[in-house]
């Protein structure tokens, strides 16, 4: 499966992307595009939009420029194969998919983002939204082995961080009430990550790397 280069600041590059999650984004723009300009007509086919934003997408900017860094919220995932143990080969699990780890910092960088976002106003973020994020992060975190993605979560934190505030993307968060904010939903979006993985390391927590961040820029 080829993937795109993650965590690059406003690029994007539709052809590393995931077949299915490149055909999830179309469907969506397709049906925003449907409602928009055609409502509910029956009399368009969802075949010829397609078509259309097929061809848009292959020679216009303009379509990246409306996914934006929503795709990224989605990430490439990794299958995790049921688990048994013991003599009695107890399956501790059915299996599952998680977050690839060298996608974490294209997620890291779509969360801050969307947070950022939200607190200039520009989006509403929903508990369905923030349960899907945390259970992104809950299951990279614990899963087992090579598939933990806990060490690539934390050091996207600081790298992103890094590269947004060098960018000047938080100076949308032009008061303390808003990077408070900022910073209270990242803690618990990641708090699964720092309760175990960055104590158990002694290492800096979501809210430090964050507020140091901020000092930087």
């Amino acid at each position: 499966m080829n993937t795109v280069t993650l965590g690059v600041p406003n690029t994007f590059q539709w052809e590393g992307l995931p077949t299915v999650i490149a055909d999830l984004i179309l469907q969506a723009l397709t049906r925003q595009l449907r409602d928009d300009v055609w409502g509910v007509s029956i009399t368009t086919r969802y075949e010829e939009i397609r078509d259309t934003m097929q061809h848009v997408r292959l020679v216009s900017h303009a379509f990246s420029d409306a996914v934006g860094y929503l795709w990224k919220l989605a990430p490439p995932m990794v299958w995790v194969p049921p688990v048994q143990t013991g003599s009695w080969l107890v399956r501790t699990h059915n299996g599952y998919y998680t977050l690839r780890g060298s996608c974490a910092p294209g997620f890291v960088e779509a969360v801050m983002r969307l947070a950022i976002d939200a607190q200039a106003g520009q989006l509403v973020l929903t508990t369905g939204m923030y349960c899907m994020l945390y259970n992104v992060v809950f299951l990279s975190v614990s899963s087992r082995g090579a598939f933990n993605g806990a060490e690539q979560l934390h050091n996207a934190i600081g790298t992103v961080a890094s590269a947004l505030a060098a960018e000047g993307a938080f100076l949308q968060l032009d008061t303390a009430e808003k990077r408070d904010k900022f910073v209270k939903f990242m803690g618990h979006t990641f708090k699964y990550m720092d309760k175990f993985y960055v104590t158990r390391l002694n290492l800096r927590g979501t809210a430090e790397i964050l507020r140091q961040a901020f000092v930087s820029f």
